[in-house]
């Protein structure tokens, strides 16, 4: 869901918390 490539998406980071 972000615009930038990240190497880990704060939306994974969320759903894994």
């Amino acid at each position: 869901m972000d615009p930038e490539p990240t190497p880990l998406p704060r939306w994974r980071i969320f759903l894994f918390r």
